[in-house]
Order: structure tokens, then sequence, then C-alpha cells
């Protein structure tokens, strides 16, 4: 059963890759969108934009606790779905302001703090010793993740300046 998922997952990926390849900036360029659309856009669409997205994820969570308490998918469905509207129905503009700006830091913070940490801890197991090459391999790693880092900044820099926020 596992080989079986991994090579659905291999042709999958296989499928997606002409894709990303045929982006006109190349793969950065499709990450940067997502980062534009998230941060620029997604504030530009308003209310309902971000309603829409809230609805989605207050579904999930609802929808996957429901089926944990033992109901069925069907009923845990209808439930979830009507708990959810209403409650995404139901906020006022400053509340999803709030839920927005608050949801922004947090990313910021995963993006900016966790994710260079966590990829310094990985390039330290990955390369242990003292040997050159392990030190050479962890110095090439440690700039990919340093530049990678200072681009993020200046990404999030340049929404602030243009008075967008991010």
């Amino acid at each position: 059963m596992k080989k079986k998922s991994l090579i659905i997952l291999f042709f999958s990926f296989l499928i997606i890759l002409p894709f990303v390849y045929a982006a006109p900036d190349g793969f950065l360029g499709m990450v940067k969108q997502i980062g534009t659309f998230l941060f620029k856009d997604l504030p530009a669409l308003g209310d309902y934009g971000f309603k829409f997205l809230l609805w989605i994820a207050l579904f999930a969570l609802f929808n996957f606790g429901l089926k944990k308490a033992t109901l069925d998918d069907k009923t845990a469905g209808i439930v979830a779905f009507v708990i959810s509207l209403l409650s995404v129905l139901l906020l006022k503009g400053s509340a999803i302001k709030g839920i927005f700006a608050t949801y922004a830091v947090l990313i910021v913070l995963l993006l900016g703090v966790v994710v260079p940490l966590l990829l310094v801890w990985a390039v330290n197991t990955w390369f242990p010793g003292n040997t050159v090459s392990g030190r050479l391999l962890r110095g090439a790693c440690y700039l990919i993740v340093a530049y990678a880092l200072f681009a993020f900044v200046a990404f999030a820099k340049s929404g602030l300046v243009e008075g967008k926020g991010f």
C-alpha cells in the first residue's frame, strides 16, 4: 500500500512539473506571486474574500472535530457546514481585520524565524562531523538559508514601504 501511494505521488509530481517550469519567472516567480496574493492582494478583496477563506478553514476544522466525535461523515459535514457558515456570516469587519492582522504576523514569524532555524538544525544533523566536505556543505547550506531569509525580509519590507501591508 505504501509503495502504491508513493508511485501515485511521483506521477502527480510528473504531471505538475511542466506547469511549474512553464511559469514565466520560474518556480521562484510562482512563490513570489503566491506571497503577493496572500499579503498584498487578499486584503484588497475586502471582507468577502477573507470571509470565504476563513469559512474554508473553519469548515475543515469543525468537520475534522465532529468526525472525531463519532458522528458519521454525512452528519458531521452538514453540522460543520452550518456552524462554520453562521460563525463567518456573523463576524464584524473589525474582527476580520484583527484576524487577518494576526494571521499575517504569524506567517511572518513562521517564515522569518522558525523555518530558518529548522533548516539550520537540519543541516547540522545531515552533515555532521568535522571533515572538510561536511564543513563545506554546511557552509553552502548556511549561505542558502541566509539568502532565503534576506530575500524574505526584503519582500516583506517592500510591502510595508508601499503602505499596502504585507
